[in-house]
This record gives C-alpha cells, sequence and structure tokens, in this order.
C-alpha cells in the first residue's frame, strides 16, 4: 500500500473510520486506506506558526488535563447545540472553522471524545497524554501515538472482513488481497499483513491465516464477478488464477476497466473469441 494524502489529526481517519462499531458497514476506498498509512505533513498540519515544543510540568500536565476533562463534562451538560457549539470552538479553537459543516463539527465532537477517553485510561504513557494535549492546546503539528499507532494495526486488518462484503467493489478486493500476498521480504515492514496478524494474534502462524483467508476469498470473488457477461468472468478468472496483483495494478490505474470491457463486448461480441 502506498502513501497518497495526510491528514490533521493522525485519529481524525481512524476515529471516523471505525466509529462505535466493531463492524465494517463500507468500504475504504483504496486512497482512503493508503491515507491511513501516511505520516503527518507537518507543512500543512497548522494553519499558524508553531510556538516551541511546550515543556510542561507534571503538575500542569495534571491541570491541563483537568481542564479538559471539565470541559467536556460541559459539553455533555450544554442543554442547546448552540452552547454545544461554542464548547467545541473554545476547546478545539486551534482547528476549528467557522465554515465547517454539521458533520464535520461532529466529527471535532468525536474527537474530543476520543480523547477524553484516552486521558482516561491509566494505561495511557507520558507520551502520548503530552501529544492529547498538545493537539487540543497548542497549535503545533501533531505526532503519531503509541495507541493510534496499534489501532491502526488493527483497523486494517479488519479491512480484511470488506472480502465478504458485497458493498466492496472487485478493485477495493483485490487492494486487500495485494496487500495480504506481499512478498515475503516485506513480512516485517510498517503496517504489513504479518505484522497487523502478529499485532492482533500474537504468535499465530501467519502463513496458515493467510491460506484460509485466501480460500475463502475464492467464493467471494466468484460472487463479485457473477454479474459480469460470461466472457469477461472467464477473463477475469484468468487473471486472478494468473496474477492477481497485475489485475488490481491495471484497476488502480483504470477502475473502469472491467465497464469498459463489457461495453466494448456489446460492441464486438468477438471481443474474447481469440
Amino acid at each position: 500500500m502506498n502513501s497518497m494524502e495526510s491528514t490533521r489529526h493522525p485519529m481524525a481517519c481512524v476515529a471516523t473510520s471505525t466509529g462505535c462499531s466493531n463492524t465494517a458497514t463500507a468500504p475504504l476506498q483504496p486512497e482512503r486506506r493508503r491515507a491511513l498509512l501516511e505520516p503527518v505533513d507537518r507543512s500543512t498540519a497548522a494553519s499558524a506558526p508553531c510556538a516551541s515544543t511546550p515543556h510542561w510540568s507534571t503538575q500542569q500536565l495534571v491541570a491541563l488535563a483537568r481542564t479538559f476533562l471539565d470541559q467536556c463534562k460541559q459539553l455533555e451538560q450544554a442543554v442547546s447545540r448552540v452552547d454545544q457549539i461554542a464548547v467545541i470552538k473554545r476547546v478545539m479553537r486551534f482547528h476549528f472553522d467557522a465554515d465547517w459543516s454539521e458533520q464535520e463539527i461532529l466529527a471535532l465532537q468525536g474527537l474530543m471524545l476520543y480523547y477524553r477517553r484516552q486521558l482516561l485510561d491509566a494505561r495511557l504513557s507520558v507520551g502520548d497524554r503530552v501529544e492529547i494535549l498538545k493537539r487540543i492546546y497548542t497549535d503545533q503539528p501533531p505526532e503519531w501515538m503509541e495507541a493510534e499507532i496499534v489501532q491502526l494495526h488493527f483497523l486494517l486488518l479488519d479491512e480484511c472482513r470488506g472480502l465478504a462484503n458485497p458493498k466492496y467493489s472487485l478493485a477495493d478486493k483485490l487492494d486487500i488481497l495485494r496487500w495480504m500476498l506481499s512478498e515475503p521480504a516485506q513480512s516485517n515492514a510498517a503496517f504489513s499483513f504479518h505484522r497487523c496478524a502478529r499485532m492482533a494474534w500474537g504468535f499465530c502462524e501467519v502463513a496458515s491465516v493467510r491460506q484460509d483467508l485466501m480460500e475463502l476469498a475464492r467464493g467471494w470473488l466468484a460472487e463479485s464477478i457473477r454479474g459480469y457477461p460470461p466472457h469477461v468472468r472467464v477473463w477475469v478468472r484468468q487473471c486472478l488464477a494468473q496474477d492477481p496483483s497485475r489485475l488490481a495494478e491495471r484497476l488502480d490505474k483504470n477502475p473502469q476497466l472491467i465497464n469498459e470491457l463489457v461495453q466494448n463486448l456489446q460492441r464486438q461480441p468477438d471481443l474474447f473469441a481469440a
């Protein structure tokens, strides 16, 4: 998976993708999936010049954390949406945009509640606590937190469920398979399928897990191409049998490849005759 985009908050895309449910309901587009792996772009992470890195004492950290938790309580106690937005704007002033839509404001509200949950977790490291408070009370570029890196491994692994999801296109499923079937030399690369599986299941036999998923994937892929004309179905099956990664690359370059083949077949019935 290649990097393509950056995000203001490392956790923003993870939080909005997972929501409150552990069930995948809609596919992550390949660009979105790759964006999850993109390092933060420091040149655009803050709209104003950044102050020096905060050197807060333990007492200051405790005070800031208490202040933020009190502000979250104010958010919960607000009686109207106008009052809630006022609290969000006051707390997340470095990130709030007056032109934001209600959906974007809700995402920022969710980010506040995510930060509260993290700060209340006794297992959270001091470094991650500092990072959360830095994001809230300064305009400095964010850094990845340990907890976010762990969650990102699980989010990527959860994408494997998309293989059985009829909402995922053939291109989406092939993108997942390409990640699963990465070269053995890349097994120890950051966020590889191997690393994600080990993060989730400990010292499991990753090759066996991959083989089991591939056996199931054959049936799921067959469902994805069932509606294609017979000749196109045969062509796709041959591509999948010979080199699924190559087909994934072609669909990456031209997402309309199969639709174009279907249209060409309608105009030239003997297109696949050879």
